[in-house]
């Protein structure tokens, strides 16, 4: 008999009850000829004896598709939720990244992940989990910066390297890498980075993982754009608008936080407080214009000669000062005496025929010259006025019996 001809489950019920006892129906689903039915099988008793079984086929094809239609949305409402949360309730976002990169492994159960951003043609591994010290050392030195500019710009929504001819760079697959999947993160048709997921063991890509990493991607895309602003926000409000180096305001928090780390790791950091001399000559002779231009040409000769880990900042005015973590006065005094040879050796303003500007500076330490920030910043002030008093264009270390 045909499905379609079968008559209704009440219709056949009826007959059935007014002959035989029924014990209770069963139901199960089954998937035939591409439709998904249900089943329901009704048994039908005589003295306590089954005599034949009904079995009604009901088409549940809308059905089904309903409920995979209410997963997918729950799922896509699940990973937003829970990426967004990661986002929403960070009240730190230099540790974002690492809150994602691990939420991005949770929710797809794979056991490695990284974040990377490419920002002006920059390469920033952003965070990195489930990384061997060996693998994190070869990405850091750039010796996967191939790959990861390859799968930067890759057109395809997700990129699935399984080994070594597929592109997989040696070091990972020397780590154990068997499977890594590529995500790229784009905003607003630009790329932003790249969301990296990856296992030790071989991973069989079904329609639901794929469709979960694609829902993730799609999240941390809007995630980073969001990021990028944020930061991008952050950075306007802690640095100088004209040089480019922090702000006063940041500097002080900074040297609070050194402060800090440094008393409970029993450390020591150094400050050099730089002043540029005769400044005020160069904004008479060839204006303010000018004067700026010497300003931003100093400070990006601090900047190139500082470490990453350095704060340096605008002071105020033709003021910059620096702080060097885990430094010591006599290699921060070396550091000092390196930037004033640089800017003094930099001739400036070529096109109003070219001058040369010298600095002199200061250094103090933590904790042998203070143990406070107004202490160190006093010391460093004092050591700088000795050196302009000295006839200026040098370095100066502060000395507590020198001030007597």
């Amino acid at each position: 008999m045909e499905l379609a001809s079968l008559p209704s489950l009440s219709c056949i019920q009826e007959t059935i009850s007014t002959s035989y006892a029924m014990s209770s129906k069963e139901t199960s689903r089954m998937f035939l000829d591409g439709h998904h039915y249900e089943a329901i099988v009704t048994p039908c008793l005589e003295e306590g004896a089954i005599i034949y079984q009904v079995v009604l086929f009901r088409d549940i094809n809308s059905h089904v598709s309903l409920e995979e239609e209410l997963v997918r949305k729950n799922r896509h409402l699940v990973v937003s939720n829970a990426l967004a949360g990661t986002f929403i309730n960070s009240d730190d976002m230099s540790g974002i990244y690492e809150d994602l990169v691990l939420k991005a492994m949770a929710i797809t159960e794979m056991p490695i992940g990284m974040i990377v951003t490419i920002e002006s043609g920059k390469i920033s591994i952003e965070s990195t989990k489930g990384f061997s010290v060996p693998l994190r050392a070869a990405a850091d030195s750039g010796k996967m910066d191939e790959f990861i500019r390859k799968l930067f710009l890759s057109e395809t929504p997700m990129e699935i390297i399984e080994n070594m001819e597929d592109g997989m760079p040696a070091e990972m697959w020397d780590d154990g890498i068997r499977f890594c999947v590529s995500i790229p993160l784009r905003s607003h048709g630009e790329n932003l980075g790249i969301l990296m997921l990856g296992s030790r063991l071989s991973v069989s890509l079904d329609f639901d993982l794929a469709s979960l990493l694609s829902i993730t991607g799609n999240i941390m895309s809007l995630l980073s754009d969001k990021i990028r602003l944020f930061k991008k926000a952050r950075m306007l409000s802690i640095t100088d608008s004209l040089t480019g180096l922090y702000n006063i305001r940041h500097f002080y928090e900074e040297l609070d936080r050194e402060i800090e780390r440094s008393h409970r790791y029993d450390e020591q950091f150094s400050v050099i407080l730089c002043d540029i001399d005769n400044f005020k000559a160069v904004n008479d002779d060839f204006g303010h214009q000018a004067g700026d231009e010497v300003l931003r040409s100093v400070s990006d000769i601090l900047t190139s000669n500082a470490r990453v880990t350095d704060t340096v900042a605008r002071y105020g005015g033709e003021e910059f000062i620096l702080i060097l973590p885990e430094t010591s006065k006599d290699k921060a005094a070396a550091l000092a005496e390196r930037i004033r040879i640089a800017v003094s050796s930099c001739t400036m303003l070529r096109e109003e025929g070219g001058i040369r500007v010298s600095l002199s500076c200061g250094v103090a330490s933590y904790p042998v010259d203070s143990q406070s920030s107004k202490g160190i910043l006093y010391c460093s002030d004092m050591a700088m006025y000795k050196a302009k008093g000295l006839g200026k264009n040098m370095v100066v270390c502060f000395d507590a019996e020198g001030y007597d």
